[in-house]
């Protein structure tokens, strides 16, 4: 039931999920992803600290989407000022973040944020963009909620150590 309660809430507000199984694939195996901007799938077993990079692979990052964290992506392209509110809305609002730059962005929606399963991609930065990214950010957590009252009502509660959820106010 809580399944369907969260397809309905993720389909209400315009979220699209596309998961796939995880996988742990090392570096003599060459990973290739169907969509721009992979939301889950086959990664490196090694995930990154979280933090700021100068740029870090989608084979990395997706094991932190694994484990939790949001990745906000920007093109190299992009305004620079433009980028540092991006930058400014991760440290603000996660614990659990990646920021990298990510040329496979359209230039005409040159940011994203990232979370396994999810995407929200932008044009600009303005008022009602970070209220949506906001948004955005609280829903997937509100998913992750969802997940974990699965696992105790289902009587995994141990899955819940994977999950660390903060929320952006």
């Amino acid at each position: 039931m809580l399944v369907i309660m969260e397809r309905i809430i993720l389909k209400l507000i315009g979220i699209q999920m596309d998961l796939m199984q995880p996988l742990h694939e090392c570096m003599n195996t060459k990973i290739v992803y169907k969509d721009r901007i992979p939301l889950s799938g086959s990664h490196r077993p090694l995930w990154p600290v979280y933090g700021e990079y100068i740029y870090l692979p989608p084979q990395r990052w997706l094991h932190s989407l694994e484990h939790g964290a949001a990745v906000f992506l920007y093109h190299p392209c992009a305004d620079k000022e433009q980028i540092e509110l991006l930058k400014q809305l991760a440290r603000n609002c996660l614990r659990k973040h990646i920021i990298t730059p990510y040329n496979k962005l359209q230039r005409s929606r040159p940011f994203a944020i990232v979370t396994w399963g999810c995407r929200l991609t932008m044009e600009r930065l303005t008022d009602d963009a970070v209220y949506d990214a906001v948004t955005f950010i609280k829903v997937v957590y509100i998913r992750c909620f969802i997940f974990i009252t699965q696992c105790a009502y289902l009587g995994v509660l141990e899955i819940f150590k994977f999950f660390n959820c903060y929320q952006c106010f």
